[in-house]
């Protein structure tokens, strides 16, 4: 759980210091010619639809908490499995 939530930190924090350092401009192209998106995404954009940033970050955000809950679960199971744990493992097993 630590260990993931240091992770989403360290991700946030990032983010933070690349926007600041590079700033933060939606349509920026690297190459200077103008991005070509497809139809849908233009749709999307002149509809007030969200970016693909956005979209990114919640699927980010979603998978961590994911990840965070799935930990959990196993530390539930550890928390539940009697002394011995091996021989008790062992004897699930067969």
């Amino acid at each position: 759980m630590q260990i993931t939530t240091v992770m989403v930190v360290i991700l946030i924090a990032w983010c933070l210091v690349t926007i600041f350092k590079n700033g933060y401009n939606r349509f920026r192209c690297r190459s200077g010619q103008p991005q070509v998106q497809p139809r849908g995404a233009r749709m999307a954009a002149r509809n007030g639809g969200p970016s693909i940033t956005v979209i990114a970050i919640m699927i980010g955000l979603g998978h961590s908490l994911l990840a965070m809950s799935g930990e959990e679960s196993l530390a539930q199971v550890n928390r539940e499995i009697a002394h011995p744990k091996l021989k008790n493992l062992e004897r699930a097993a067969s």
